[in-house]
């Protein structure tokens, strides 16, 4: 769950670079076992931010939506039996390499 999540944050931060509407963003989320949704989202934008700050946290609880199933399946990681690690600690299998 936890490099899913990481991949899902990625997301949110790069879209809302890409939006314009703060030039650094870092996203944090927060997962509890057994709650689907996320207990805290967290978004820092570092003093870059070109709209008001209320704005942008509005703007993700109102529109992103991180279930920690759907982030884990858009990850390619929810079943990981059968994968071998490597070395440099990629996961492998016939199909898929997830770094």
């Amino acid at each position: 769950m936890d490099r899913s999540a990481a991949y899902a944050a990625r997301y949110v931060a790069k879209n809302l670079v890409a939006a314009g509407l703060a030039a650094r963003v870092e996203v944090q989320v927060a997962y509890a076992v057994g709650v689907a949704r996320p207990v805290s989202v967290l978004v820092e934008t570092f003093g870059t931010e070109r709209v008001v700050r209320r704005l942008i946290d509005k703007l993700v609880a109102e529109y992103v939506d991180l279930p920690w199933e759907r982030t884990d399946r858009a990850a390619a990681l929810r079943d990981a039996a059968g994968l071998t690690t490597t070395d440099s600690k990629t996961i492998t299998d016939s199909k898929t390499t997830v770094a």
